[in-house]
């Protein structure tokens, strides 16, 4: 009689983990003969380590059609006991619930495996006969059958590849465990010094695992350049999904003042695997800070359009304008208007394509800031 329990579980990183478990033992008994010898592969740091298909006389090495039996190579073949292993080898269909549906009925048999010897790369088997199978998704594992036995059993080893039927053709999943920026970055509210700042962004985890782990950014002075600031964020992303991650950033006043920044997501580190990759195909993102106080009343009833504009601008208030002060984003004095003149049409076409800060002054005395893009 023997038993079976799971004890604990080691992260790729070294890290042991408790498990939890409301389950007891699984006890179960040999009654004759002996159990199987599994076979397995040896992890030499071999990416291509366990079974793959053998797609090169297929002009897309991504799907094949599905009434073909294609070609299982096995990769760093290996048994651990101290005798020879004699048998024969096959691979078998499982389901997602892993539960094998059939096993090809092409094999390599009366095979012979030396003790500890590993085989770099052996064809030795036919996918299983799929051609019946209904859409949905499966894995080609490799199984064995010593000789003396008569059922086939899975390796010790989880190599597996896993597919998708679809109509009449097999699609090959590969998994990268990857991050994806999906969204440029936006911030909410009105930004400014010494206030809090919001950064939304939609982030895509492409791979078949959670992840796990911290999300870099920096802000920058659009003016030159400079960095201001650099940040992580502790994100959890769901595997296959895209999710709005929130950045919330301190402008606190000894590192940020009144001007123009950019903000991009510069990378990503893995709290848990350390291939995890991040890439993007967006640009760093511009947003405006303006001051604290009476000199930033938003006033609702102000509005300055077309934004973005072309050759010019229209300023709205729901009081007498008394002046409009355009700054570049740098923060330098590019146009100031005064008087009537200040309630019309005010002219950009002279003025370089980038961001700008209107200043409304309103005949009550406040100052009302508005960011402009300008073509």
């Amino acid at each position: 009689e023997y038993s079976f329990i799971i004890t604990g579980f080691t992260l790729k990183s070294g890290e042991t983990i408790p498990i939890e478990s409301t389950y007891e033992e699984c006890t179960f008994t040999i009654s004759e003969g002996a159990p199987q010898r599994q076979l397995s592969f040896y992890d030499n740091g071999d990416e291509n380590i366990g079974i793959s298909l053998n797609l090169d006389s297929y002009e897309n090495g991504a799907y094949f059609p599905k009434k073909d039996r294609v070609l299982v190579t096995y990769t760093n073949l290996i048994h651990y006991y101290s005798s020879i292993w004699s048998g024969n080898i096959s691979c078998a269909l499982s389901n997602a619930d892993n539960e094998i549906m059939i096993v090809s009925d092409r094999y390599s048999s009366d095979l012979d495996f030396r003790t500890n010897t590993y085989y770099s790369s052996i064809d030795l088997s036919l996918t299983p006969d799929i051609s019946g199978f209904s859409d949905g998704i499966y894995s080609i594992i490799p199984v064995s059958m010593e000789n003396g036995a008569s059922d086939w059993v899975r390796f010790d080893h989880p190599s597996k590849i896993d597919i998708e039927i679809k109509d009449d053709y097999v699609y090959v999943r590969h998994y990268e465990y990857s991050l994806t920026q999906e969204s440029e970055i936006t911030a909410t509210g009105n930004l400014t010094v010494d206030g809090m700042a919001a950064f939304n962004v939609e982030m895509r985890n492409n791979s078949e695992e959670e992840a796990v782990g911290d999300l870099s950014y920096e802000i920058r002075k659009q003016a030159d350049g400079s960095l201001a600031y650099e940040g992580t964020v502790r994100v959890g992303l769901p595997a296959y999904t895209t999710s709005t991650v929130s950045i919330e950033q301190p402008l606190t006043e000894d590192i940020f003042s009144e001007g123009a920044y950019t903000i991009a997501i510069t990378g990503y580190l893995s709290a848990t695997h350390t291939d995890f990759s991040y890439s993007s195909a967006f640009q760093p993102s511009a947003f405006l800070i303006g001051t604290s106080g009476a000199d930033a009343i938003e006033a609702a009833n102000v509005t300055v359009y077309p934004n973005p504009a072309k050759d010019f601008i229209t300023v709205d208030c729901g009081e007498g304008i008394s002046s409009v002060t355009i700054f570049s984003a740098s923060g330098q004095l590019v146009k100031s208007i005064g008087g009537a003149d200040a309630e019309g049409s005010i002219h950009m076409g002279d003025l370089p394509a980038g961001y700008y800060i209107v200043a409304v002054g309103t005949e009550s005395g406040a100052t009302v800031r508005k960011q402009i893009l300008k073509h």
